[in-house]
């Protein structure tokens, strides 16, 4: 029967086989997070200093709670002591990867797929348009994602270095979780970049795109995306509507000068 027991087994050797691999994993991390940055330095200078400061601010906030909480050999809740309840739901709201995913995910299945099918099913008939803001969406999303990563990882950080600071045993794994928290949060930078920098490009180039395009018009046929119109003189057009023809230029002006 799979119990605790069985649990603890297993935790002890998957910590056995990161202890051997902690030198390549964290090798690894660092090359993941240089690259990462130097891919941004450039031209995205500010997205990297808005990780950097949700990564510190975070850091210097938990590092304070867990330095006190270790003082008082108790956790970061009860450190609150009647706040207790209220503490322990924020640090479940800055800790908690899977809700923040699935809070986001909801968020964008909801606004974007009912855009999607109802694009594919009008376009049937021919009287679709094409879904809107997808491009701000998707950058909600990604950028939740990673600043909400990158906070992840300074409180991460916090907790080996308040150990060290009070004189508690601390773990190189934890350094480990901090600096990978990091690295994805920079790396989902980089791809982020790459989406709209450099992927537009090989869209361009795709020899599928003449097909999407095809098949966009035709399901645009009928919809409020159409050809627009040719650039016309409205007061010329509005004169021969109502039988006026437009009066020629007076002696004098500069049109007749020039002639």
């Amino acid at each position: 029967m799979f119990g605790f027991d069985q649990i603890s087994r297993d935790y002890f050797r998957i910590s056995q086989l990161l202890a051997w691999y902690l030198p390549f994993l964290l090798w690894f991390t660092w090359l993941f997070l240089y690259f990462s940055i130097s891919s941004l330095r450039k031209n995205h200078s500010k997205e990297i200093y808005v990780i950097w400061y949700i990564a510190s601010l975070l850091f210097v906030i938990f590092l304070g709670l867990e330095v006190i909480a270790r003082i008082n050999n108790t956790d970061i809740p009860a450190i609150c002591q009647s706040y207790a309840k209220y503490c322990e739901s924020g640090v479940d709201f800055f800790t908690n990867l899977p809700g923040e995913v699935t809070i986001v995910t909801a968020g964008v299945a909801i606004t974007v797929l009912p855009q999607v099918i109802t694009y594919i099913l009008a376009g049937l008939s021919g009287s679709a348009t094409a879904p809107v803001w997808i491009g701000e969406i998707e950058a909600v999303a990604f950028w939740s994602i990673a600043k909400f990563i990158a906070g992840l990882g300074g409180i991460v950080l916090s907790q080996p270095v308040a150990s060290l600071l009070v004189g508690a045993e601390w773990s190189g794994y934890q350094y480990f979780g901090g600096f990978a928290c990091l690295a994805a949060a920079f790396t989902m930078a980089a791809i982020r970049v790459w989406m709209t920098e450099v992927l537009p490009t090989v869209v361009k180039s795709s020899k599928l795109l003449p097909l999407f395009r095809k098949v966009h018009r035709k399901f645009t046929k009928y919809g409020t995306e159409t050809t627009p119109a040719p650039e016309y003189d409205a007061e010329a057009q509005a004169g021969v509507e109502g039988g006026v023809q437009a009066a020629p230029a007076p002696q004098g002006s500069l049109d007749s000068m020039s002639k």
